[in-house]
């Protein structure tokens, strides 16, 4: 995450902008610091890319906020972090 091979998706962009979080990329940064194992939650499939699994993680707090995050790795040339979700968790997204 620190080195830029993160990509997010819009979603992921907008739920935090639209709820006060201006830099997003400092915010990605300091939620998967905050993951343990503990976070892990489940992976699932991507309705919209099939085939593609993502593992969801829950529970860290970051900035006095428990956050839901889904993301996969994407392999295709330089390893990226695909984040799909971030949010606060329990929110409508």
């Amino acid at each position: 995450m620190g080195q830029g091979r993160a990509m997010l998706s819009g979603r992921a962009r907008s739920w935090p902008r639209n709820h006060g979080w201006l830099d997003i990329d400092d915010l990605l940064v300091r939620v998967f610091d905050a993951m343990g194992p503990e976070s892990f939650y489940k992976s699932v499939e991507l309705e919209k890319r099939p085939g593609t699994y993502a593992d969801v993680y829950k529970g860290m707090v970051c900035d006095e906020t428990e956050w839901y995050v889904k993301f996969f790795v994407d392999e295709c040339g330089q390893a990226t972090v695909q984040v799909w979700t971030l949010c606060e968790n329990g929110s409508i997204h």
